[in-house]
């Protein structure tokens, strides 16, 4: 797996699930998928309250996804 993140919003770059080159990066932050290629997926933020970010905004938008699907139902 390799990612490639914005380090503007904190996010690591990795390659096959380890940082690449830079230690500042500590706090992990894991995603559990279970689609099809399913897994853990584990990203490293520059903080503590980068890490709560990318969370609040994880959870804004599975909140969102949540409401458009109850919206949809026949």
């Amino acid at each position: 797996m390799s990612v490639t993140g914005d380090n503007s919003t904190g996010m690591a770059n990795m390659h096959n699930g380890e940082p690449i080159n830079d230690n500042r990066y500590v706090f992990p932050l894991q995603l559990h998928h279970n689609g099809r290629t399913g897994g853990i997926h584990t990203y490293f933020t520059e903080s503590a309250q980068a890490r709560v970010e990318w969370k609040m905004k994880l959870d804004e938008a599975l909140g969102l996804r949540k409401v458009v699907q109850e919206s949809n139902k026949v």
